[in-house]
């Protein structure tokens, strides 16, 4: 399936898109823009926490310290911090409307325009084998490139521009045309003449899509938007975007499911909602990808990876620990009609009176959703049983009580996903809401994460998934490396896998099935390997707390039994998470150290071994 929703629809352009004194943000809603009193007071009392607050420079030393020791938080987190003030006091002046956070506004925007770039360092080689540019490269008389932040920090200074430039001219006009100025020279030019040079949009000699070519043009278009006068450049930017979004969707099969995991949802399916928002608005309700049956299908992927316990299914750089989810995915609900995502939301974020946290990186949604009604708690049911062809993704619960009884699943796939872990044949088991095989997930991102040695960081390699070692040899990265011949079977909610080419020539397999089950209320992971040489397999499995040995072949996980084959040789050992990569991971499990179970057996030359493994309340 290569489904491009906005090429098909055969949307005419030209008559739907409005001009810009005709566009208004949220046109399906009475009034536009409307921020909720329900978060006045908050809005207000967080403005005023900042008043006075001074900003230390953004200096050239900070960005360069990414190309030399890999370190990314020391000048992130300034830049960051930059433009989640710069929101939280717009906000406040926009619900209080008396000028008093004007002159801090001003200053911040005028730190944002003194920036040489809004590139990040870790983007500022956009094209692979290009190491010139190390430095903002802006002093060469143009810019060209936009990356993830540089299109969310254009769409940030769009929507204060755009709620209060009338008071910026009473500071001085200079100020309001030097924004427009920037953003039409940062971000509406290159995205307008350059895009056929931007990896993300899938050009160039780079044909692979992932969650920056939603995230990047939704906001872009958000600059269009708020900004653009011109009606030639609007539609030329208009077209360009839609041709880029027909390409994202074109890599999502029709059941919606995302290999970047729950946690780049928001920033995959959820910058596609944003994308989706802004067309609609731009052309009247005229373009409505909502009413698509894949953009409704990616919208439900996230609540159907849900645990329990602010928990998530996490692959790939995925957390599992998402806490309670923007109720922005409630509104997305609505538009596609979607009853699962609204019962979803309802009964994962009902409305407690306190602020959103901002969010500066796509910033459309989140004006939206300050202006959102209430939501009124909930029930939500749970599917006992889902598969997603596109991932070789199953989940299964014994309950439809998130939380309650046993959850499992089981993933083939590839190893050349987006965000990829060598983690083909992965299996994660929760119980009554417990942890007990998991996916550590990922910790911070460096330089390191992104390079030729990500699979040294122990949390990305097949060692440290509950994936098994044969013969002494783990799974490699590379598309060829993959699970075949999946078998879903959906009354049972059974998962069979062909793992045999997940692992390179050197493992020696001849064949190697894994299959997942919940059976009487017990996880059941059942594989059969036979192998081309005598050797040994090695079962690996990550624990967030430490198991305790009862007898031979039965050990206690979170106080729950798992049973396996007593002739496996048991030793446990834990990661070493000192390294900047992995040194949150054990905190993101409410845990001080991760453990690995290691369960070991001889291989027998052309003889199918059978090992299963139980998991039981």
């Amino acid at each position: 399936m290569s489904t491009r929703i906005f090429a098909e629809a055969g949307y005419d352009l030209p008559a739907l898109l409005l001009p810009y004194d005709a566009y208004r943000p949220f046109c399906d809603r009475v009034g536009g823009v409307v921020l909720s009193d329900t978060y006045r007071q908050a809005a207000i009392a967080e403005g005023e926490s900042l008043l006075g607050k001074t900003y230390p420079l953004l200096p050239l030393s900070d960005y360069l310290r990414f190309f030399k020791n890999g370190d990314r938080k020391g000048f992130e987190s300034r830049f960051f911090e930059r433009r989640r003030d710069l929101l939280t006091l717009t906000l406040a002046e926009v619900y209080e409307g008396k000028g008093r956070f004007m002159e801090e506004i001003a200053d911040l925007l005028w730190m944002i325009l003194e920036e040489s770039t809004w590139v990040l360092p870790a983007h500022i080689n956009p094209r692979p084998g290009d190491r010139a540019h190390t430095v903002p490269y802006a002093y060469e008389g143009g810019r060209n490139y936009i990356d993830l932040f540089a299109g969310a920090t254009g769409a940030d200074l769009a929507w204060v521009w755009y709620l209060l430039h009338d008071r910026m001219d009473e500071i001085s006009p200079v100020l309001g045309r030097r924004i427009l100025e920037n953003l039409r020279d940062r971000i509406i030019v290159p995205f307008a003449e350059h895009t056929d040079e931007m990896a993300w949009m899938g050009n160039g000699s780079f044909h692979w899509i992932n969650n920056w070519c939603p995230w990047v043009i939704s906001n872009v278009l958000t600059v269009c938007a708020l900004t653009v006068t011109d009606d030639a450049l609007r539609r030329r930017v208009v077209e360009i975007a839609l041709e880029g979004l027909d390409r994202f969707t074109a890599t999502y099969e029709e059941d919606g499911g995302c290999d970047e995991g729950p946690s780049y949802w928001g920033a995959a399916g959820g910058a596609l909602y944003n994308a989706c928002l802004v067309l609609f608005d731009l052309t009247g309700g005229g373009i409505n990808g909502f009413t698509h049956p894949l953009v409704r299908k990616m919208g439900e992927f996230f609540p159907k990876m849900y645990i329990g316990g602010g928990r998530f299914l996490n692959f790939s750089d995925a957390s599992s620990k998402l806490g309670t989810p923007a109720k922005w995915g409630h509104d997305w609900g609505v538009l596609s009609g979607s009853p699962l995502m609204q019962s979803f939301w309802e009964y994962a974020c009902p409305e407690t009176g306190a602020l959103p946290a901002v969010d500066t990186s796509l910033p459309y949604r989140y004006f939206r959703l300050l202006g959102a009604a209430p939501l009124t708690k909930g029930d939500f049911k749970a599917s006992r049983s889902e598969y997603f062809p596109s991932l070789q993704l199953m989940v299964s619960r014994h309950s439809e009580c998130c939380g309650e009884g046993i959850y499992l699943s089981l993933k083939g796939g590839h190893n050349a996903a987006s965000h990829n872990h060598l983690d083909v044949g992965n299996f994660v088991v929760f119980c009554d809401g417990k942890p007990i095989f998991v996916d550590a997930g990922v910790g911070s991102y460096t330089a390191k994460t992104f390079s030729g040695l990500r699979y040294t960081i122990w949390s990305m390699n097949s060692r440290y998934h509950n994936i098994p070692t044969v013969n002494g040899v783990d799974q490699l990265p590379g598309r060829q490396f993959e699970a075949t011949d999946p078998l879903y079977e959906a009354d049972s909610g059974k998962l069979t896998l062909n793992l045999t080419r997940a692992y390179p020539p050197e493992a020696a397999i001849s064949s190697f099935i894994r299959s997942a089950v919940i059976e009487n209320g017990r996880a059941v992971i059942r594989d059969e390997i036979t192998s081309l040489r005598d050797g040994t397999v090695t079962f690996n499995l990550l624990c967030a707390c430490e198991p305790v040995p009862v007898v031979d072949g039965m050990l206690t996980v979170h106080g729950k039994t798992v049973r396996y084959d007593p002739t496996l040789t048991l030793s446990v050992d834990s990661p070493d998470c000192s390294e900047p990569e992995t040194a949150g991971i054990p905190r993101a499990w409410d845990c001080e150290k991760m453990y690995r179970l290691r369960l070991t057996a001889p291989l027998r030359q052309g003889e199918a071994c059978v090992f299963q493994i139980e998991v039981c309340p």
